[in-house]
Parts: C-alpha cells; structure tokens; sequence
C-alpha cells in the first residue's frame, strides 16, 4: 500500500503506560510538501530518501534515516525531493506534550539524524508491519511507538541548550521537585535572570501547556498514585497534594485521569483481585 492511515484516539487501553498515539500513517513514497501548523505533538520518522526541513529561517538538507518534529502552534514547511521519501509518522494529541516529555520522548529538537539505523529500523518495521496487519491492539500500538521513538533518540548526538532553554529545564526540575508548594513561576523566572514572558513561551513550546496546568497536573498524577497504593481517605489525599476542596479536586481529576477518584481507585488498586468478568481466561 502507498499511504495507510490508522485513527486510534480515543481507544480504551487496557494497560496503560506510554503516552497514547493519537494516530499514526505509512506513506510508501510521499511526493508532496507540508505547509502548515499543527494542533498535535507529531514525530516523522523518515526512512528513506531525501528532502528539506525548513526552522526559523533556515532551510536544513534532511536524508533517511532522519526524525522530523512538529509541535502545537509552530509553522512547519517540510518536504521531499522530487523522487519522495518513505514516511511513518505518529501523531499525539495536543494535551500529551507533558506526558511526552515526562517519558523522555519529547527531546525540544525540530529534527535529527538517527544515530543507529539497523536497530531504528527494526523497530520502525515491526511498528509498520503491525498497522498493515489485521486491526493491532493500541496497547501494542503504543509501546511499539515509544520503542521506536526511543531507538531514534539513542545515541543521537544531543545540541547544546540555549541559555533560555537551559534555563526552563532548570524551573522544571525544580517544579517537579517542589510540587506541594505554592509555586511563583514568575519569581522562579527572575532568579534564573529570565523575563516571565520568554519563560513562558519556552515553557510551551517544551511541554506543550501553561505552567500551572503543568504543576496542577503533577499534583493530580501524584494523587493517583496515593489512591492505589494504601486506603488513605480522598479526602486527606486531596489535601496533601494542594486540593483543600473535595469536590474540586475530584472534578480536576476527572478532568484530567477520565476517571473519578473512586472509580480509579477501584479500577487500579494495586492488589485488587480481578473480577470474575475481568478474568482473562
């Protein structure tokens, strides 16, 4: 097949782990230009052939095996030559940059040569064969992503961060360390001698939403990990991780986990003997 395009957002997953792919597509030969933003995190995996990657006013000289990255927001101009190029591409949804990053699979570059092509290879050709099969489990789907992004990023030769951006991965460190505090993201800014305008533009650009999003979301991931593991009230896990109100924290954590606190409790308590209705065999 020349293009295969496989649309899985949305699909329940039974293990979750990675971040989930959105959507993922195989092009044989592509033989045409993109021009446009995205509202996605997306990764390209070019595996053969050659073309040109244009970022902030330089136009850069791309050959196969390459991988290209296109983030919320951003113009994107990329191509092939005239002869086209061998594309598989994985598309994740706007709300997964934090979750990208948090993996270690959102590394901030717009493109980069692959450091080892026969290992990247073969788990881009599993990932490949695995969408032109029968219809693929996501749970399979994800992790076969994850390897593939991983094996791209291996060895890959890692740029130098600017001063700006040396300077958020330096505040998120710190958010992700001080997470139960009252955090003042335009003080923290001023001492690494950012302006908070810049800070926040960065920040964005790396992790895909604002800094309180960020540090509320944290918050959030580290209550799901109390539900499961002990029988600690919700109402006391709300208050350790900054949720005063029970029922607001119970509406922000539906929001963002898609389940109530009971419910994932229920669902994920480490120890829970499976129902009969659950039992695999």
């Amino acid at each position: 097949m020349d293009r295969v395009i496989l649309h899985v957002d949305g699909h329940q997953r039974r293990f979750p782990g990675p971040p989930a792919v959105a959507q993922i597509g195989y092009f044989a030969r592509k033989d045409h230009r993109v021009r446009r933003p995205f509202a996605t995190w997306n990764i390209s995996f070019i595996l053969a052939g050659a073309g040109t990657y244009a970022h902030e006013g330089r136009l850069h000289q791309v050959n196969g095996p390459v991988v290209l990255t296109q983030w919320p927001g951003a113009p994107m101009d990329y191509g092939p030559e005239s002869a086209g190029w061998e594309e598989l591409y994985l598309i994740y949804p706007h709300e997964a940059g934090p979750a990208l990053a948090r993996a270690g699979l959102w590394p901030g570059r717009p493109w980069w040569p692959v450091a080892d092509p026969r290992r990247f290879r073969r788990a881009v050709d599993d990932l490949r064969d695995l969408l032109l099969g029968p219809v693929p489990s996501v749970d399979r789907l994800d992790r076969l992503a994850e390897l593939a992004v991983m094996e791209a990023l291996l060895g890959a030769e890692q740029a130098p961060p600017d001063g700006l951006e040396e300077a958020v991965r330096a505040i998120q460190a710190e958010v992700d360390s001080r997470w139960r505090e009252d955090l003042d993201f335009p003080r923290l800014a001023h001492r690494q001698g950012i302006s908070y305008s810049h800070f926040r533009r960065c920040w964005l650009r790396r992790l895909g939403l604002p800094p309180m999003r960020y540090l509320t979301e944290l918050r959030l991931h580290h209550a799901a990990r109390s539900l499961v593991v002990g029988e600690v009230p919700i109402s006391t896990i709300a208050q350790e991780v900054g949720f005063p109100d029970p029922l607001h924290f119970s509406r922000r954590f539906r929001a963002v986990m898609g389940l109530s606190p009971t419910a994932y409790r229920e669902r994920y308590r480490v120890g829970r003997m499976p129902s009969a209705e659950s039992d695999p065999t």
